[in-house]
């Protein structure tokens, strides 16, 4: 299948991109997750919300012509992660967890790993 230009999507992308990053930080920074999640694991929760950013902060990196955008979607959704685990120091009763971070940043490198298999 031939592989579509995403130089043509730049700003939706980036639109798409943005609220996304503002509803987890949102999200995470809320004291009770929301009731649809309860009952799901926080590794399945982390894993599926950075295996999307990743991919996502991926393909807008392919859009913008960055020379390794797998690296910066990585680098974007793993600085992302610390950022909303640093907040969560300040929001309780939430909690900064290194294994949160952990999970997003094998999520995200999973993602980036999709969009580049998905590319070829």
């Amino acid at each position: 299948m031939a592989d579509i230009s995403l130089a043509r999507f730049q700003r939706p992308l980036l639109a798409v991109l943005a609220l996304v990053s503002l509803g987890y930080l949102y999200l995470g920074t809320r004291p009770q997750a929301p009731a649809m999640l309860a009952g799901v694991s926080d590794v399945t929760i982390h894993g599926g919300a950075y295996l999307l950013l990743g991919g996502l902060a991926g393909a807008v990196a392919v859009a913008l012509s960055l020379p390794r955008p797998g690296l910066a979607g990585f680098l974007y959704a793993v600085g992302h992660g610390a950022l909303l685990e640093l907040l969560q120091l300040f929001t309780p009763p939430r909690r900064a967890e290194v294994k949160d971070l952990l999970v997003d940043a094998i999520a995200a490198l999973l993602g980036t790993a999709l969009l580049r298999w998905r590319r070829r």
